[in-house]
């Protein structure tokens, strides 16, 4: 019998559908919580090792037929961070664990933050309040930055014929 240690969650689509999928709408009933926002996080760049784990052989054939030669889970992690969204969310995975995470391979983000800003809506000027990432002077939304993740990871399971 397979050894487990992940309670009932046996199989990659199992951790996307259970964890990462559910932190993520748990985040999403709640967008200022950055303790669900951590989790959230945590969770889709951890999918990383589940997918590269799972399905090593498939990954390394699909991405050389895109010309992206990888070999092992760092260089396929390496590949994400190359990708704006996954630079950011495993930054904030890894400084959760961390306290701080620096790799000369990614555009380093300066901090994370909560702000209020103001808007021109339907029916005029309101306020609305995020969270921020900031990389240098630019700032960027969390929530779309984690949306534009799990957008990936679907596009993968599918193209793995999982999802």
């Amino acid at each position: 019998m397979k050894r487990t240690l992940t309670f009932k969650i046996s199989s990659c689509k199992d951790y996307f559908e259970q964890i990462v999928l559910q932190s993520v709408q748990i985040y999403n009933v709640n967008p200022l919580s950055y303790k669900e926002a951590l989790s959230a996080a945590i969770f889709c760049w951890q999918f990383s090792d589940w997918i590269f784990n799972s399905y090593k052989n498939e990954l390394i054939n699909q991405l050389k037929r895109e010309k992206i030669i990888i070999q092992s889970l760092k260089e396929y992690q390496g590949m994400l961070m190359k990708i704006q969204c996954f630079s950011f969310i495993s930054q904030i995975a890894i400084g959760a664990k961390h306290l701080e995470c620096s790799d000369h391979r990614i555009q380093n983000v300066t901090s994370t933050q909560v702000e209020t800003g103001f808007y021109q809506g339907l029916i005029g000027l309101g306020t609305a309040t995020y969270l921020t990432i900031k990389v240098g002077s630019r700032r960027y939304y969390f929530y779309r930055e984690l949306e534009r993740c799990i957008d990936y990871w679907k596009l993968v399971l599918v193209q793995l014929d999982i999802y």
